[in-house]
């Protein structure tokens, strides 16, 4: 019953003034202008991230190609370095160097791949108005 009677004394004297419509509408496009602005930037950086995720995945697919294609020549190139090495961590590298190459070329592959779809994540992320 108390907290019924302080409540009624509460809201009693809560005598809340409206604002004119001028500057409630004034305020109210305002309000709109900014969500605007938020929505623009956000297309604007949607736009930049796929583009970015593009050029990710470009960049990506040629080092790995022209590494790959690389690793298919190279053995040629280090068959005169293997008999005048004695190391045989040299040698094991020399005589693996395709598959060195390989994995190399399928590493660029694999990162521009995962970065451009961590790209493609964070536009999803961005909040929509």
């Amino acid at each position: 019953m108390n907290e019924d009677k302080f409540l009624k004394d509460l809201l009693s004297d809560y005598h809340p003034q409206l604002s004119d419509d001028n500057a409630f509408m004034q305020r109210l496009q305002r309000q709109m202008e900014l969500i605007e602005e938020v929505k623009a930037y956000q297309r604007a950086e949607s736009r930049k991230n796929k583009l970015m995720s593009l050029k990710l995945l470009v960049v990506g697919v040629v080092l790995g190609c022209i590494v790959t294609l690389a690793s298919f020549t190279l053995p040629t190139i280090f068959d005169r370095y293997i008999n005048g090495t004695e190391s045989e961590f040299i040698l094991t590298l020399l005589h693996n160097i395709q598959y060195i190459g390989l994995a190399i070329g399928a590493g660029f592959i694999t990162l521009s791949l995962l970065f451009s779809s961590k790209l493609a994540e964070l536009k999803d992320e961005v909040p929509k108005i």
